[in-house]
């Protein structure tokens, strides 16, 4: 079981690299344009997943990828025209989308991995990674409810936290410094931009450009940090560790 344990099943830092990392403006510029184009890469995703809600590692990477392309093409617009508010708009909303990806993406890997006696994970756990819970019809059946929405401040603490318990690693999301709060006011920027009230509210100014930039540098920083945990906690025991 141990030799099973410390076997690399799923490298993440080295599969996803860069592609997977981008969004920040010093990482951006180094991103490649996929091999396929978007369109194809789309297709070959839903080719893979065909509906299925379980951890499919091929189809987290193309949606990271896919997120990834769109940010970049963004950033390049940007430094045509700095000022170009659908550009800064598309710019809030799919760093928002990435981070979303990740969270929803770590908590399936993590469920996954409740098949393996070593992980401390229990089927309620499994349950919540899944956002899944059960309810009683009016005919007496068992009925699966999946449409549950979780705020993205609650689901980044809730992955990170059960991530640490399960792979029995330390590990403290850093929730009260700057870019914490910049994650924040970000997601509040983009609620706002989908769910406008005013023409106002369609604005992103230059101030919250450099309050999402912020918030994405902390993003990079904490989820690099958390994937490389979550690598070594699975391939190795806390004894290992010390």
């Amino acid at each position: 079981m141990q030799a099973a344990r410390r076997r690399s099943v799923f490298d993440l830092t080295s599969r996803l690299g860069r592609r997977a990392e981008a969004g920040p403006r010093r990482v951006l510029p180094r991103v490649r344009r996929h091999a396929l184009g978007q369109k194809q890469l789309v297709h070959a995703c839903f080719a893979d997943n065909m509906g299925v809600m379980a951890w499919n590692g091929k189809d987290f990477v193309g949606m990271l990828t896919i997120l990834s392309m769109d940010l970049m093409e963004t950033y390049e617009r940007l430094q045509t025209d700095p000022f170009h508010q659908p550009a800064r708009r598309t710019w809030v909303r799919t760093f928002c989308s990435q981070v979303e990806a990740f969270a929803f993406g770590t908590k399936q890997m993590l469920a996954s991995f409740g098949e393996f006696p070593w992980i401390k994970l229990t089927p309620h756990d499994v349950l919540l990674l899944r956002e899944e819970t059960y309810e009683i019809a009016n005919n007496g059946d068992v009925k699966l409810k999946t449409e549950r929405f979780v705020p993205i401040q609650t689901n980044l603490k809730f992955v990170a936290r059960i991530a640490a318990r399960a792979l029995e690693f330390e590990y403290e999301l850093d929730t009260n410094g700057e870019g914490w709060r910049a994650l924040v006011t970000t997601f509040a920027v983009r609620n706002r931009l989908v769910h406008p009230k005013a023409a106002v509210d369609l604005i992103v100014t230059d101030d919250e450009l450099k309050i999402v930039n912020k918030a994405q540098d902390w993003f990079q920083a904490m989820h690099r940090e958390l994937w490389q945990k979550i690598d070594l906690g699975f391939r190795t025991t806390p004894a290992d560790r010390k």
